[in-house]
């Protein structure tokens, strides 16, 4: 089974057993499966089954090798996105979930387990499309901000909060020092269309423990939050921060804890009614 996939000009392909390569279609970056193909794939991920298991193989090397079809799917998604974001190195690369509405973007930085996906869903079951939950790819001119369709992985606290997702099978994924108990979710769980790329209308900062509930930002304090989140200013650091500053003075900033969920909500959105 051969599966196709594309994002802002990246093709990649995945061949794998039908068994398992069913199970890669419901998992990795499904939004981005292509019906067919597009052009010569820039990459190819090839799964065999051997003595030892399921090896992962690319440009005539086995990576790594994983027991069951159960593991092997969260090892090659994150496979996956770390070789995107390689190869989209043009534009700047954000710690941040996106999240859009007639083409306007709220970009929601903050660090690991800061809040992000949850209060993506938030927004999503809002009325919003969530363009990314993890990624947010910034443009050369700061001005837009492009999708990044991962699947999200949510935590059992926030399922409970969320109803539509509350039935959805939890699942082991690897993590930074071990594993973690998770539930994934589409991007496009909440029924909104999403676009490929959004103007960024506004900016929050998310910060643990911050003193004041939604409090406005200098350029300079957004700019040095901002880049704190950033993932590719040592490599194209002119490019990034370039792009960091066009945001920073063209769309407002905010600096917020993550509370209730629908209460977060509503007081990003009534900063950004309020904002000039």
């Amino acid at each position: 089974m051969k599966l196709h996939y594309r994002l802002h000009g990246v093709r990649f392909a995945i061949e794998a057993p039908c068994s398992t390569g069913r199970a890669i279609a419901d998992f990795v970056m499904p939004d981005c499966i292509a019906s067919r193909p597009s052009g010569h794939p820039h990459g190819i991920f090839v799964v065999r089954r051997d003595d030892r298991g399921l090896a992962l193989c690319r440009d005539d090397r086995t990576r790594w090798y994983a027991r069951d079809t159960e593991e092997l799917v969260p090892w090659l998604e994150g496979e996956i996105v770390r070789w995107l974001l390689d190869r989209l190195v043009a534009y700047a690369q954000v710690h941040a979930a996106v999240v859009e509405r007639a083409g306007r973007a709220i970009v929601l930085a903050g660090g690991p387990d800061s809040g992000k996906t949850s209060l993506a869903c938030a927004f999503g079951r809002a009325g919003w499309a969530v363009m990314s939950d993890e990624v947010a790819l910034i443009d050369t001119e700061g001005q837009e901000v492009l999708a990044f369709p991962r699947m999200m992985f949510v935590e059992d606290g926030t399922a409970r909060l969320l109803p539509e997702l509350a039935g959805l099978p939890r699942r082991l994924i690897p993590v930074e020092g071990g594993t973690k108990m998770v539930r994934a979710v589409r991007p496009g769980t909440f029924g909104t269309n999403r676009r490929d790329r959004a103007s960024i209308r506004s900016l929050v900062l998310i910060h643990r423990g911050a003193s004041e509930q939604g409090a406005r930002l200098s350029e300079r304090e957004a700019l040095e939050r901002l880049l704190v989140h950033s993932f590719n200013s040592a490599e194209r650091p002119r490019l990034n921060l370039d792009a960091c500053v066009s945001v920073v003075r063209s769309a407002p900033a905010w600096r917020m804890t993550i509370g209730p969920l629908d209460r977060a909500v509503e007081t990003i959105l009534d900063r950004i009614e309020e904002a000039p």
